[in-house]
């Protein structure tokens, strides 16, 4: 039960990320980027070559840890979905929107 709870927040996350309702941030890890919600910290990182999903605690304390590998049972394409977020995540959290809005403007 606990894993398709997790795949429902990846999914609920990539949908809201790419609505625009969450903002991401980068860390001091070049693959690891960080939203808060509801007064924890969500973390999607690579690690290992697996797409990995953290959820901390006020005090950095670790509440639930999944990779991509841990969620094939749940969803054939849990490793997509979960590429999905990562690549939306960076885009969001490094402005790659604005970075190319902004070279679109300079060149028209």
């Amino acid at each position: 039960m606990t894993n398709e709870k997790l795949f429902l927040l990846i999914e609920k996350l990539l949908e809201n990320t790419r609505s625009g309702n969450i903002k991401w941030e980068v860390t001091a890890n070049a693959n690891r980027f960080a939203t808060s919600k509801a007064d924890y910290s969500i973390i999607i990182s690579i690690e290992g070559g697996n797409i990995c999903l953290e959820i901390v605690d006020d005090w950095d304390e670790e509440i639930e840890r999944i990779n991509d590998v841990d969620l094939r049972d749940v969803d054939s394409n849990s490793l997509d979905v979960m590429k999905s977020l990562f690549v939306i995540a960076r885009r969001n959290a490094r402005g790659a929107d604005k970075a190319i809005d902004d070279i679109l403007d300079s060149l028209s």
